[in-house]
């Protein structure tokens, strides 16, 4: 784009704002107006400082910074480009309704409320998290002897979840040999009682 249309542009937009079309905000038109003055002759953007604003338009700093809020995506783009922003003027197509100040702070005012709600319930999810993991934990060292035996391969069942059954060398009271399972008393495979081993065959698994 040519210096000359860019000037064309900085002028346009100039009327622009003045115009019936422009916002309906006297203070946001102020605002707009005053920025117009600031902007490059050789190319249609500013960056004036928002303390300079304020000082220019008599308003405080935070009222600069909501008239920009805005007006802003309607009547300029802005860069951020190190510690200030860049302005681009914009002319809307027909007039556009600007969101006053008090939806504008009641739009932050939800969004802070929401951003603060996902942190509550993302801290919530995290603690309930660890603290099923910390029952998990609990769980795998669970006492020796659990009471629903599965099969000879050291895992049992409790609540749904696979727990590790840790079995004990222990010696049967009648030969010394390996006890089959201390669930079923102090007994190897040949002297185990019959009931007790009808049991762990063929009860709960």
């Amino acid at each position: 784009m040519s210096s000359q249309s860019d000037k064309a542009l900085k002028y346009k937009w100039r009327d622009a704002i003045k115009s019936e079309m422009g916002p309906r905000y006297p203070l946001i038109r102020l605002v707009l107006l005053v920025m117009s003055d600031w902007m490059n002759k050789e190319r249609a953007e500013c960056s004036p400082a928002i303390s300079v604003l304020a000082e220019q338009t008599a308003l405080s700093e935070s009222a600069v910074r909501e008239r920009l809020q805005q007006a802003d995506g309607v009547w300029f783009r802005r860069r951020k480009v190190g510690r200030q922003y860049v302005y681009y003027p914009l002319i809307p197509n027909g007039r556009v309704e600007l969101p006053s100040v008090t939806e504008l702070r009641l739009s932050k005012k939800t969004a802070a409320t929401a951003a603060v709600s996902v942190e509550r319930n993302t801290a919530a999810t995290e603690s309930d998290t660890a603290a099923m993991a910390a029952l998990n934990t609990a769980a795998t060292a669970a006492p020796t002897h659990l009471h629903m035996y599965t099969h000879g391969d050291g895992v049992s069942a409790l609540d749904g979840r696979a727990l590790t059954h840790r079995r004990e060398k222990l010696s049967c009271i009648r030969c010394g040999a390996e006890m089959l399972d201390p669930c079923l008393g102090p007994y190897c495979r040949d002297h185990v009682p019959s009931e007790k081993l009808a049991f762990r065959e063929g009860g709960v698994r």
